[in-house]
């Protein structure tokens, strides 16, 4: 039986006929003639491909084809993991270096990936270099969305301060040809990470941590619904979402590093507390030893400190390592700044000598 509504939809385009639509979809022009005199079903990528072109439903073209809508959708499915470290780490790896044509991430922080895959940074920049579509999607640390979820998680400031971590490690990528880096604020349902035609979406559990939550892992089939279900979510929160560039974070980032710059050209003093170290450790090697004025709680001001004796008098180096005991105070002065904080949380004792020269 002929397809009637397959040779209307031919008709009413202004693109295509039966020949052209078979050149576009890269086939002999007798088998798109069989779509239409014997009303012959084509195959299930075909049949999409070519009611994509004509602008009307594959189900309309061929009612049948829906029958095996659930089957292919199911097929998509490879695995389920129980939990996201459950998931290979060798896997992560594996679909982001096969990646050729996109690599999408959507996540609040994705701090496991380049945390557990060192390299995987630089294999996204390598991937836009080499012309993949690469769009990476993460929360701004200042939303009211990020707040909400470390309430959620008991983890409180800790979320922000996980999704600035991770920004930290993934803001070098932005700017990068090839590179669209962008943050959001909407609540995250799924963690989504797309490579190609291959998935896996980390399934929020609410309370629960993320690498507790489950992860599907799904490959995309003609006829199915789940990636693309999971791919139109992360394209409407991405239409939503703004340039890292324009957020607080960047700016905070940039001034941070423009101090840093200044201060190692010198054009910004050190910090008090520092110049205070630097001042008291040049100080002994003068004719006192300071020892704290009296024993109070360890904080991390500057202990205040007292002469209460000479230094010994100049003593024979050390016949092993030839240092003198007082050269390796000083040393480990300059080399263990926490020495200055403990020091007022211990008590000075004053110990006795026989002899001048007794070690």
């Amino acid at each position: 039986m002929p397809n009637e509504r397959l040779r209307a939809a031919l008709l009413d385009s202004s693109k295509y006929d039966a020949t052209s639509l078979a050149e576009e979809l890269g086939l002999d022009p007798k088998s798109v003639q069989r779509w239409v005199a014997r009303g012959t079903t084509p195959h299930r990528s075909n049949a999409y491909k070519a009611a994509r072109l004509l602008g009307v439903p594959a189900s309309y073209l061929w009612p049948g084809i829906e029958a095996g809508r659930e089957s292919a959708s199911l097929s998509e499915i490879v695995s389920l993991y129980p939990h996201r470290s459950d998931v290979p780490r060798e896997l992560w790896l594996d679909l982001l270096a096969s990646a050729k044509e996109r690599v999408w991430l959507y996540a609040n922080a994705s701090l496991f990936l380049p945390e557990d895959n060192p390299g995987s940074i630089e294999i996204i920049r390598r991937k836009a270099e080499r012309g993949a579509d690469v769009r990476i999607l993460m929360a701004n640390p200042d939303s009211q969305m990020c707040a909400r979820r470390g309430i959620e998680e008991q983890l409180f400031e800790a979320i922000p301060a996980r999704v600035r971590m991770a920004l930290a490690y993934y803001a070098p990528l932005a700017g990068t040809p090839g590179i669209d880096f962008r943050l959001q604020s909407e609540t995250l349902y799924n963690s989504i990470f797309t490579y190609d035609d291959a998935m896996l979406v980390n399934q929020h559990v609410y309370g629960m941590y993320g690498y507790m939550a489950p992860v599907l892992h799904l490959r995309r089939m003609p006829g199915g619904d789940f990636f693309d279900m999971y791919l139109r979510s992360f394209q409407r929160v991405w239409d939503v979402s703004s340039a890292i560039e324009t957020s607080a974070f960047w700016r905070q980032r940039e001034e941070a590093i423009r101090r840093n710059t200044q201060s190692q050209a010198g054009n910004k003093p050190a910090s008090p507390v520092t110049a205070a170290i630097t001042a008291r450790v040049s100080a002994r090697s003068g004719s006192t030893m300071c020892a704290p004025a009296e024993r109070r709680s360890c904080t991390l001001s500057v202990p205040v400190a007292t002469a209460i004796t000479r230094a010994p008098p100049a003593r024979p180096a050390c016949t092993s390592l030839k240092v003198s005991p007082t050269t390796t105070v000083l040393a480990l002065s300059y080399t263990c700044p926490y020495f200055c904080v403990a020091r007022p949380c211990a008590t000075g004792t004053r110990l006795a000598r026989s002899s001048p020269s007794s070690p």
